[in-house]
């Protein structure tokens, strides 16, 4: 997290119910607390794609990122045959 600043990304408004005690915890980080949070999930996401760590078991993240670079492996071969 080295920075807080504003990802130049589309925002999605949401409602979410979180545990008091880390509410209370990114508040008192001061202002943009819900930047904060959204960049622990971007860390956390990051983390899985490195695979440094796993995905809870309903999360099949991985294995669609997978799939898709062995397909776009298979097309650049494919192109480079054909060249």
């Amino acid at each position: 997290m080295e920075s807080w600043e504003r990802l130049d990304k589309p925002k999605t408004r949401v409602t979410v119910r979180l545990d008091t005690d880390m509410v209370k915890w990114f508040r008192k980080l001061g202002p943009n607390y819900g930047r904060r949070i959204n960049s622990v999930l971007r860390i956390y996401w990051l983390a899985l794609l490195a695979g440094h760590i796993q995905a809870h078991d309903k999360d099949n993240t991985i294995l669609r990122i997978a799939v898709r670079a062995r397909e776009m492996q298979r097309e650049l071969r494919e192109r480079r045959v054909g060249e």
